[in-house]
């Protein structure tokens, strides 16, 4: 079968988060967001996608159709762009969320969130990872899972109604998976 002789590429540690560009602007400026969906585009699943796959799925060769290591995904970027009071124009890219689905598995991932720093604690990222959520559910996942590698992106998904599993280092209680089932 093709998906035995499946190699994955070669990744590094996951991504640390990028600084954005949190544009001129003060917080107070801020009146509302409009999020943009945008296509991304990726050679292949990151290293977390691989872990969550051998933990849902086991290994490659014991699994049934339709196999998680081939299914067809899609995979999009959110951007929460700040709509100024006085000029009524879009700025600069306040913040972002990296998510896949598999269609065939129904199955969601929300990878990264990353918020400006000056921009953090209002909300934003709560309303970043309810954008991903609910285009998911349109589109038909049944259940979304993330992982959380530093204590803001735990605190962001559990205010997000993330249910935590047990971690796997208890000295590093904050970096866990999380998931939240679409129903």
């Amino acid at each position: 079968m093709v998906w035995r002789n499946l190699e994955w590429p070669a990744y590094g540690p996951p991504r640390k988060e990028e600084k954005l560009d949190g544009g001129q602007e003060r917080p107070e400026d801020v009146e509302e967001f409009k999020i943009q969906a945008n296509k991304a585009s990726e050679p292949g699943p990151v290293i977390e996608v691989r872990n969550l796959f051998h933990r849902l799925y086991g290994d490659p060769e014991d699994c049934d159709d339709p196999n998680p290591y081939i299914a067809r995904y899609v995979r999009l970027k959110g951007n929460a762009v700040p709509e100024l009071k006085s000029s009524h124009e879009y700025g600069s890219v306040s913040g972002t969320v990296d998510y896949r689905y598999w269609p065939t598995l129904k199955l969601g991932y929300i990878e990264n969130v990353v918020v400006s720093t000056n921009m953090r604690r209002k909300g934003l990222g709560n309303m970043l990872v309810s954008f991903a959520l609910d285009y998911m559910r349109e589109k038909g996942m049944r259940r979304t899972y993330s992982f959380a590698v530093n204590r803001g992106g735990y605190r962001l998904l559990n205010s997000s109604g993330f249910t935590a599993e047990p971690p796997d280092n208890p000295q590093k209680s904050w970096q866990r998976w999380f998931f939240r089932d679409m129903l």
